[in-house]
């Protein structure tokens, strides 16, 4: 996987984790999460809902545009 950007808000390190308790149809969903400021991005760009897989998770926080 590679390397996340970090938090758009306060520069954080972010992780991509498991959501607790949200298993739905035998699948996990991940979201990617700051510690430090609490954001919190779960959603799937592609088909809205949760990302169900944690690469998927992670290629859709890299995707959004970084302020110069």
């Amino acid at each position: 996987m590679a390397e996340l950007l970090p938090c758009p808000f306060c520069g954080g390190k972010v992780k991509v984790t498991n959501l607790a308790g949200t298993i739905h149809y035998g699948k996990k969903h991940w979201c990617v999460v700051c510690w430090d400021c609490c954001l919190f991005f779960a959603y799937d760009l592609t088909y809205g809902g949760l990302h169900t897989t944690k690469q998927g998770c992670a290629d859709d926080w890299n995707k959004r545009v970084v302020a110069e």
